[in-house]
């Protein structure tokens, strides 16, 4: 029989504690005990329970014990045996720092036989109870101790059985520090912007730390907290205090309100100048970021010379004022007047960011000089406004709501000016000032939408006789066609004549509508017809002055380069005279210029062709200009070109003179230049004659360039067509660049004379009604001498008349041409030839039977014959 016994449980022991003067034996719980000096049992050091070692050091021992069972024997169990001959302080307590109001604990670490402690503060024992406890173990624990416990003493007598008794350990210190305080205020808030730096104010013992803030607000240092007033923006912050962790406390953190004032209030403490710093409440002169308050006091603001005024927001008290004026105010926020805000020779910008209004009533009598938009979100009208000067969409748009007037009087017209990158919308009501009243003007409408029932308040659009007319060049007779339906529209770029009736008083036209801007043409014709011959009554299309000879904007396809304004008689209703422009050369600087005001307009000739001629009058904001004088008073620009300005105008009437002129370029030609000349429009006032140089092809010129002037003679021929009897007065009117030594004379082909007409002097001739062609000419000579007579001679020419036809025979030339006109008893050109060779000459001029007067001249050489022309 085999037996087999299962290994055995290790038996169990218990660790001794003991002094070195009495070491207690070692326990074990089992059978058969074997005590081990190491884990591998090969030293047996002893058997039975209990153990007893006979150790003689202090120090800790480890013994191993198993038991035996039926032969077999169990893994062992270690025992401890610790043998302490004093008290040994391991780990001293450590210095404490703690928060104002949070706990503290001291530990000691100690090793010996039955050990005790007693804590003691500042050298007292301490004893459990109040803030204090576990005061006899190796931890003393405070609670929530007060200031009053900071910079105490602690320490502990440690007490044991084995040596000296007690163990004193190391004094430590208690450091509590106190809770941080954070909180401030800057008691003079809110600040001028040019006040000092202000530094907070610490409220409860609070403490600086970094200072932040919300954006706009500028510290000059964030570790003090003081505020750079002027490098910040005008407003309202919350500054936050935070004093970081230290000491075992946590972070603390506070706020506070700041406000930079952005409102300046006008005190007027030293006189009305708005630009005078001591005017306002903070010293300063308001900025874009102002809000302005002007109160009811003694001074009351004036901005005037010196800087432009800027604000945010501009408020009027009730019995205050505010008067601008040859200046400028800059307005980014609103505009409220319940006082008096006059800016009637002021400019008004509105600069904001957001859309902005200008109030009903905001402006004395609602007038102002110029008005600038100057906000991408617009700015919209609540009510009447009325501009004297200059509307400007620079950005952003103006929301007229019909309540825009462009104001119109003796002096200028208002206009919007055309360079901006906004617009104008809604209605506007643009005036023309009419010095007088009476007769036709020739308009045009600056709006995309007019009709002729704008005029119904100006005159009686149902009158039997039409007051307004269109032109149409392509109509074989008269051009003129009446234009009175209120629903017809008022093309632009299209011109009307409009008559206002016999008062000569000044009146005052007004149109209303969406007006125009940007780029616009219109398509023109050349027909040669018998009336309208190629000319076309066009108009400027925008609610500003354009410019004739602007460098870009223009297109004008197959169009001469001459204008002809039209001005109403002062004595016939249906009648005026006409003047012309061109090569910044006028025929009546007075009328004719290059600057074509608002709501003009004039006619235009499109070029001689193939007839029909198709030409484009094309326009862009381009040519638009900020002139605003009214009427016509543009000066033209300085020339050094040589040019004489004749007149012809009956001498009982002083305002009948007709003007011409003849200039020399060394550009020009003789024939028609269409960028040079301008031809003649007959004036349709019948007290005014019609004076003009004519030249080969019968092209008749009110404005004539010749080339340079030659070195001999120079003869213009003259054109005049009368309507009535009377005497007629030739004068210069005036020279510009005349060269040295430069003679100018009038030459009459039938009286035979040169009469000298510098030095104001004048021709006059009685001549009855009718056209008068080549009768006379202008001469230009250069020479120190006496005008030359006229050689009255019959050794080079001879005529006499068979079967109505008129046989003259050239027997010699004074230079290249010469001319024969041929005139009736009463002065009258009824006939006229340029001959350019010598010889015989079949001429049937187609008259009645009667006497006539035959002039040849050539140069100097001169003859006059009387002749019978009959008829069979």
């Amino acid at each position: 029989e085999i037996i087999v016994t299962a290994i055995p449980f290790a038996p169990s022991a218990v660790d001794i504690e003991c002094c070195i003067s009495n070491i207690a034996d070692l326990t074990a719980f089992g059978t058969n005990l074997k005590w081990y000096s190491d884990v591998s049992l090969t030293t047996l050091v002893g058997r039975g329970t209990p153990f007893a070692t006979r150790q003689t050091t202090a120090g800790t021992y480890t013994y191993y014990v198993t038991q035996t069972v039926n032969g077999c024997e169990s893994s062992s169990t270690p025992v401890s045996l610790t043998v302490y001959s004093s008290i040994v302080i391991n780990t001293q307590p450590q210095a404490e720092i703690i928060c104002e109001g949070e706990n503290a604990a001291f530990t000691v670490s100690a090793s010996g036989y039955n050990l005790t402690y007693q804590w003691q503060e500042d050298g007292v024992d301490i004893t459990d109870g109040g803030i204090y406890s576990g005061a006899t173990t190796a931890s003393l624990n405070l609670s929530g101790p007060g200031v009053v416990n900071s910079g105490k003493s602690y320490s502990v007598n440690i007490f044991g059985s084995c040596g000296t008794s007690p163990v004193v350990s190391n004094s430590v210190i208690l450091t509590v520090t106190p809770f941080p305080v954070a909180t401030f205020s800057y008691t003079g808030s809110p600040y001028c912007p040019n006040a000092a730096n202000p530094f907070p104010t610490y409220i409860g013992g609070g403490v600086a730390g970094t200072f932040s803030s919300t954006a706009g607000l500028v510290f000059v240092s964030t570790s003090t907290g003081q505020v750079d007033l002027v490098s910040s923006t005008p407003g309202t912050y919350t500054v936050t205090n935070t004093v970081a962790a230290a000491g075992g406390c946590g972070i603390e953190i506070a706020t506070s309100p700041i406000a930079i004032s952005s409102d300046l209030t006008w005190t007027g403490s030293i006189d009305s100048d708005w630009n005078t710093t001591g005017n306002w409440s903070c010293g300063y002169i308001p900025i874009a970021s102002t809000d302005v308050t002007i109160p009811d006091v003694p001074n009351k603001p004036v901005l005037s010379a010196g800087a432009v005024g800027t604000v945010n927001n501009l408020i009027v008290n009730a019995g205050s004022s505010l008067t601008i004026t040859g200046n400028t105010i800059k307005v980014s926020g609103i505009i409220s007047n319940n006082g008096t805000l006059d800016a009637g020779l002021a400019k008004i910008e509105m600069n904001g960011t957001v859309a902005q209004v200008i109030g009903a009533s905001v402006f004395e009598s609602n007038t102002i000089m110029d008005l600038t938009i100057n906000n991408l979100a617009g700015v919209s009208l609540l009510g009447p406004l009325n501009v004297t000067g200059v509307v400007t969409a620079q950005n952003g748009n103006l929301i007229s709501g019909g309540n825009l007037t462009l104001v119109s009087t003796a002096s200028q017209t208002a206009l919007i000016d055309g360079s901006g990158t906004g617009d104008i919308t809604g209605n506007v009501t643009m005036q023309r000032y009419l010095d007088s009243g009476f007769g036709y003007k020739y308009f045009s409408s600056p709006f995309q939408d007019a009709t002729v029932g704008e005029f119904g308040d100006d005159m009686n659009l149902a009158s039997s006789f039409p007051n307004i007319y269109r032109y149409d060049e392509g109509r074989t007779s008269s051009g003129w066609l009446g234009y009175t339906t209120v629903t017809d529209p008022l093309n632009p770029v299209e011109g009307y004549a409009v008559n206002f009736g016999s008062a000569a008083t000044p009146n005052t036209v007004d149109v209303t509508g969406v007006v125009t801007n940007g780029p616009i043409s219109i398509t023109l014709y050349n027909h040669n017809n018998t009336y309208t011959k190629g000319f076309n009554l066009v108009g400027n299309p925008y609610p500003s002055a354009v410019d004739w000879d602007a460098a870009s904007g223009w297109t004008k396809t197959q169009i001469d380069d001459a204008i002809y304004y039209f001005r109403a008689s002062a004595t016939d209703q249906y009648g005026g005279t006409y003047s012309s422009y061109v090569n910044g050369i006028s025929s009546d600087p007075g009328v004719a210029t290059n600057i074509i005001p608002s709501m003009q307009a004039f006619f235009v000739h499109v070029t001689d062709g193939a007839f029909p001629v198709t030409g484009t009058l094309g326009l862009t904001n381009s040519v638009r200009t900020n002139d605003l004088t009214h009427p016509f008073l543009k000066s033209k620009q300085v020339s050094s070109r040589f040019l004489i300005r004749l007149t012809a105008g009956f001498t009982t009437g002083t305002k009948s003179g007709d003007p011409m002129v003849i200039y020399f370029d060394h550009e020009a030609k003789t024939s028609f230049d269409s960028d040079m000349d301008a031809l003649k429009l007959m004036n349709t006032d019948m007290a005014v004659p019609n004076l003009y140089a004519t030249i080969s092809g019968g092209a008749k010129l009110s404005i004539n360039a010749l080339p340079d002037i030659p070195d001999t003679e120079l003869y213009v021929p003259l054109g005049l067509k009368i309507y009535l009897a009377g005497e007629i007065g030739f004068r210069i009117s005036k020279n510009e660049n005349m060269p040295e030594g430069m003679m100018i004379f009038l030459r009459d082909a039938i009286t035979g004379t040169n009469i000298d007409l510098l030095e104001d002097k004048e021709y006059k001739i009685v001549l009855p009604a009718g056209e008068y062609i080549d009768r006379f000419s202008l001469g230009f000579l250069r020479s120190t001498t006496d005008i030359p007579d006229l050689i009255e001679t019959d050794d080079f020419f001879s005529v006499y008349s068979s079967q109505a036809m008129i046989k003259a025979t050239v027997k010699r030339l004074d230079g290249r041409e010469g001319l024969l006109s041929v005139f009736d008893l009463n002065g009258r050109q009824v006939y006229s030839k340029k001959v350019y060779d010598i010889g015989f000459y079949d001429i049937n001029p187609g008259l009645k039977s009667g006497i006539y007067v035959i002039r040849f001249y050539s140069g100097k050489l001169s003859t006059v014959k009387k002749l019978f022309i009959g008829i069979r």
